[in-house]
């Protein structure tokens, strides 16, 4: 269904962006799995999974890679929600006080697991929960 000149440009685009560079044809292909993944799409990750091993990419290389996947899309879910729950001002787990030393751990503990997510970052909720533990948010 697309028009044949959009999908040259695509396929022309597509091309360049495997052209030798500053990363190597494996972590291109890395790279590729999890976009594969996020985008849910099914031939390219097969494809992708195919190079990847073609171009010396460990069973280990990726499995981190479908782990580093996964932790960044559930980050994003709780990201989501935790967005829709301070627009709707929903507080299902506000059962501890705000200077209880459980509530301080848990913050450290999410505040340490979306640091490598540089838009869970951005999000006013975790901006919020940074300033409370006196941690100075950096965008980058």
């Amino acid at each position: 269904m697309v028009d044949p000149r959009m999908r040259k440009i695509y396929f022309q685009f597509y091309q360049e962006t495997y052209k030798s560079s500053v990363l190597d044809r494996k972590t291109k292909e890395l790279i590729a799995i999890a976009a594969s993944l996020a985008t849910h799409c099914h031939g390219c990750l097969q494809g992708h999974i195919k190079k990847a091993l073609k171009y010396g990419a460990t069973k280990e290389e990726l499995s981190e890679t479908i782990a580093i996947t996964m932790g960044v899309g559930a980050a994003s879910i709780v990201d989501l929600t935790d967005i829709a729950a301070e627009s709707l001002r929903i507080r299902h787990f506000d059962g501890e006080s705000e200077d209880s030393p459980l509530r301080g751990q848990a913050l450290i503990r999410s505040i340490s697991r979306r640091k490598a997510r540089v838009t869970a970052m951005r999000a006013p909720s975790t901006v919020r929960m940074l300033k409370r533990c006196a941690i100075s948010p950096r965008f980058h």
